[in-house]
């Protein structure tokens, strides 16, 4: 098992970035080209994820098939006014894919969030590990862009 930790600060404020951290489509927009995530089970993409297991198909650069997912949504309580989403996940290929997200208010407006996932995929472990380091990046990475844009996703 290995253990992936990556923050950065968001030019938003904590209750904004929370609201989007619980939809559906903050995830697809963020991991996406990397990762297209199609929900196998009807849930609205700009609704709050609802708590429980939720079945999603997996498409590497949107189109390459890598399995099903379940992503399984828990709201742990807020700890020293920190908010935390969890994806207790797994599937076939991972044993164990536990995902926090967590939401940290800043003095000055903005938002610390934080990724902190735990991957146990047996003897792939350490290959996982290396795409979801990338895959952390990017979610990062497009996530700040979207934050600056004050949450206006792109149409589509």
């Amino acid at each position: 098992m290995t253990t992936i930790r990556r923050s950065t600060v968001l030019d938003a404020d904590a209750a904004r970035v929370w609201t989007e951290v619980n939809k559906p489509r903050l995830l697809f927009e963020v991991a996406w080209p990397l990762v297209r995530f199609v929900l196998m089970d009807p849930v609205p993409i700009g609704a709050p994820w609802k708590p429980a297991k939720h079945r999603v198909r997996m498409l590497l650069f949107g189109f390459v098939p890598i399995g099903e997912q379940v992503i399984g949504i828990e709201r742990p309580p807020a700890v020293d006014g920190i908010r935390s989403l969890r994806d207790n996940g797994s599937s076939r290929l991972m044993r164990r894919w536990d995902h926090l997200i967590s939401v940290h208010e800043l003095a000055d407006g903005k938002t610390r969030y934080t990724d902190c996932v735990e991957i146990d995929a047996g003897r792939l472990t350490f290959f996982v590990s290396c795409f979801a380091q990338l895959f952390y990046w990017h979610r990062q990475r497009r996530l700040r862009r979207l934050a600056k844009r004050g949450f206006v996703y792109p149409a589509g």
